[in-house]
């Protein structure tokens, strides 16, 4: 594949993809993508595993399943809930730090926020979905208590949904969250698009 097309193109919806590589400053790491979606669109950690990450995705809907043939990652066709990560987090080996955390599983992303085991393992990056402009708080203010009660930083909250289908309304879907041992941001953001914070973030 094409260097320049790798370092330029995304594939995630919102650019989340473009957010981590953005911190990680083209470093290589180890990714959880967990609604992984198809295994190239719509997809938030492909772009890192073609520049050497390795990671896990995970995805319920099995109509996916042969897509995942093209991808290197351990591919798990699983209900996320049903998932002892202690036990599969071993695949990265003696490790106590993930990279990259994808959660994107709609109204269940908090309930499978609940079974990461911090005790045992630090996550560089964090975007999760919430959905804020269908639900306000309800899924939004579970996750930020406990992300913030695990010692995480909330780098980007209510993130806009960027794509041409939702121009001129402010739909706030992610919260995107950092480690402070592995990032550090000297601010913010707040119901910024994707764009603008990457951006500055360059």
């Amino acid at each position: 594949m094409n260097k320049d097309f790798v370092n330029s193109a995304h594939f995630s919806d919102a650019k989340q993809d473009l957010f981590v590589r953005a911190l990680n400053k083209g470093k290589k790491g180890t990714y959880v993508d967990i609604g992984s979606h198809s295994a190239i669109a719509s997809n938030n950690s492909y772009l890192h595993e073609i520049n050497g990450w390795d990671g896990i995705c995970i995805e319920k809907e099995s109509v996916h399943n042969s897509e995942y043939n093209v991808r290197k990652c351990l591919y798990l066709n699983r209900d996320a809930l049903t998932i002892d990560y202690s036990d599969l987090f071993t695949y990265f080996g003696e490790i106590n730090t993930i990279d990259y955390l994808s959660i994107d599983i709609d109204t269940l992303s908090y309930e499978v926020l609940t079974k990461m085991p911090f005790e045992e393992y630090k996550f560089g990056i964090i975007t999760i979905e919430h959905d804020f402009y269908l639900y306000g708080g309800k899924y939004k203010e579970k996750q930020k208590t406990l992300l913030l009660e695990q010692g995480y930083q909330l780098a980007c909250e209510n993130v806009l949904v960027e794509q041409v289908g939702y121009e001129g309304k402010r739909c706030e879907f992610e919260d995107w969250w950092v480690h402070p041992s592995m990032h550090k941001l000297d601010k913010g953001y707040i119901g910024k698009y994707p764009s603008e914070i990457i951006k500055e973030i360059k």
